[in-house]
């Protein structure tokens, strides 16, 4: 019974982390758009710092019971099988936002690649995109700087977990 304690308290404390986090981010994002650049590429700077400070301040315990509920979730997801869960998806979004991305600037250009396959998807994305009036590139290029964020965020801390764990030994 204390296993599935356990287990149940740690789902409870990685929705409390990743909630607070997205509860924190999404907002200054938003703010940021819109009251002092239009672009969301000027974002990715301040967002990224904010992550980073996050890291850095529940790593030096500045942030009290918070941080170290977030310590403690990272860790847990850094190590055993779980990483692979952690760091798989935004490499494979990361993957797939780019090409898209990509695919709908060979439409722009009307580039022509030479292969069929990749000149019929070049087609159907760039029609869309033209059809939702650059909506569907705007958003594959704010979903790819969101990615870049994440992994960026993951990786430093994966980074300072180990750094942390060669200091304790």
């Amino acid at each position: 019974m204390k296993q599935t304690n356990k287990t149940t308290n740690h789902k409870f404390e990685t929705l409390i982390v990743f909630g607070v986090i997205t509860v924190i981010l999404f907002p200054i994002r938003l703010l940021f758009v819109t009251y002092v650049a239009d672009d969301w590429f000027a974002s990715f700077g301040l967002i990224a710092v904010i992550s980073l400070t996050l890291v850095v301040l529940a790593k030096r315990n500045k942030m009290g019971k918070f941080g170290q509920l977030f310590v403690r979730v990272m860790k847990k997801w850094n190590t055993g099988n779980r990483q692979y869960l952690l760091y798989i998806p935004p490499i494979l979004l990361l993957i797939v936002s780019v090409g898209i991305i990509s695919l709908i600037n060979m439409y722009d250009s009307n580039v022509d690649s030479g292969d069929e396959i990749v000149n019929f998807l070049v087609i159907r994305f760039g029609s869309v995109n033209e059809q939702s009036f650059g909506w569907m590139l705007h958003f594959y290029t704010v979903f790819l700087v969101e990615v870049l964020e994440v992994l960026g965020s993951m990786i430093f801390f994966r980074i300072t977990l180990v750094k942390m764990k060669t200091q304790l030994q």
